[in-house]
């Protein structure tokens, strides 16, 4: 595991620690080791919520090659950043249309996300399209998509634009080469990002990255780097950490180990202003009320221009964190507990004193919001299969690599006053004794 000293926005060291956990902690497999705590913290300076340690390499894409297990999600056929096998190769061939709009929606119930997605995620990106169409002349426009998936580059295609993906997974990888005809030269590496195409691009498409990449300011400079000088860069599906504490969302849910960085609107617009883009259009998904979706353009800029957050701002969104986490870990599943709460009476207490909890007729403390925790049947699944020896792909080796890989860890960094300061629910007081 790799510790991160300040903001990798803005590089403010002073920060205030909200959540301990990710949401590997909810498989057997993965508890106890040092995968399941990334010491998710709040930055003072432009209000990202960011993990101070991180995956090595090694450990990262040993993640990535499970995605869906790690994300709870127990597919049969599940995408995976590993190559190919020839039977895996041949099996989604045999099932690829020869048009997209001839794909079989029964191919869902064989397991292939990439092929039930052809139509679906066109669907869902349509937005996203008709927004590009309208802002930018895309008419011999070079283009690339990071963690592209075919359909909106086949849409700008339409429009005039010379497309290039850049694919996480090789299901899709195939998909964008044989079934598009769009260049899918290499898979996207989230940890050690570059682009493997020459040249500048007059648009640069970030699908869901910002929350993803491992390194976010070597992330950000490579993007600059290959922008024309009137060049955009147009994010999208990056979510609203305000708008999902507002529908319930269970933050060990939303804390994937996937996510690496949270943040809402005028955080989002700091932390490009802190990495030298200059933001046009910053704002939730259009058409859409439900979402906590945002997305927007920005301008490479030679100067960074960004101003650090109120106190009262700060306040703010620490409190939000800190009512997320506690309403949070009061509704994990009783099993799991034990592993991310020291003291169950010590965070009732706290839920009654602020409110955010009443003792009901029988006696017992129940809070005023209940926290939906994502894939929570998933993850169950997951391990009743692994009880039961039906060993999901590489699930002993989890084990195996993340108990090495804590083995291996630097010593810790001294905790700031923040840090060493005692919270609500037990798991703070943990965080500080491990950081001492």
């Amino acid at each position: 595991m790799r510790l991160i000293p300040a903001c990798p926005a803005c590089e403010t060291a002073e920060r205030s620690p909200v959540f301990d956990h990710n949401s590997l902690v909810l498989l057997e497999s993965y508890q106890g080791t040092e995968m399941t705590r990334y010491g998710y913290a709040l930055c003072h300076g432009c209000g990202l919520v960011y993990a101070t340690q991180r995956p090595d390499a090694d450990e990262y894409r040993f993640l990535l090659d499970n995605f869906d297990e790690n994300l709870g999600r127990p597919r049969e056929n599940a995408l995976s950043s590993r190559p190919l096998s020839p039977e895996r190769e041949h099996a989604l061939r045999a099932q690829l249309p020869e048009d997209w709009r001839a794909a079989d929606e029964g191919a869902a119930g064989a397991g292939w996300e990439a092929l039930h997605g052809l139509v679906s995620t066109r669907a869902r990106d349509a937005v996203h399209l008709d927004l590009l169409a309208a802002s930018i002349d895309l008419r011999g426009k070079r283009v690339l998509e990071c963690r592209a998936e075919g359909g909106l580059l086949d849409g700008l295609r339409n429009v005039g634009a010379d497309p290039y993906a850049l694919p996480a997974f090789s299901d899709f990888q195939l998909i964008i080469r044989e079934l598009y005809g769009i260049p899918a030269d290499e898979l996207l590496d989230f940890e050690d990002f570059s682009i493997p195409y020459e040249g500048g691009f007059d648009l640069i498409i970030c699908r869901h990255m910002l929350t993803h990449t491992v390194r976010l300011d070597e992330f950000l400079s490579v993007l600059g780097e290959h922008l024309t000088p009137d060049g955009l860069l147009y994010f999208y599906m990056e979510s609203d950490d305000t708008l999902m504490f507002e529908r319930n969302k269970n933050l060990l849910g939303e804390m994937k180990c996937f996510h690496m960085q949270n943040f809402d609107l005028p955080t989002l617009t700091r932390v490009l202003g802190a990495r030298g883009f200059s933001p046009e259009y910053v704002r939730h998904v259009p058409g859409k009320a439900t979402s906590s979706g945002m997305s927007g353009f920005a301008r490479r800029s030679p100067t960074t221009d960004w101003t650090p957050m109120s106190s009262e701002e700060l306040e703010q969104r620490r409190s939000m964190y800190r009512d997320w986490r506690d309403l949070s870990l009061a509704g994990v599943p009783k099993e799991v507990r034990p592993l991310v709460v020291d003291d169950e009476a010590a965070l009732e207490r706290d839920l009654l004193e602020r409110g955010l909890a009443s003792v009901n007729e029988k006696g017992r403390v129940v809070t005023t919001r209940r926290m939906k925790l994502s894939h929570q049947e998933g993850f169950q699944k997951l391990n009743r299969k692994r009880r039961d020896g039906e060993v999901t792909n590489g699930d002993q080796s989890a084990v195996e690599v993340t108990r090495d890989g804590a083995e291996a860890d630097p010593p810790r960094a001294p905790a700031t006053p923040e840090e060493q300061a005692p919270r609500g629910g037990g798991w703070a007081r943990r965080l500080t004794r491990r950081r001492s």
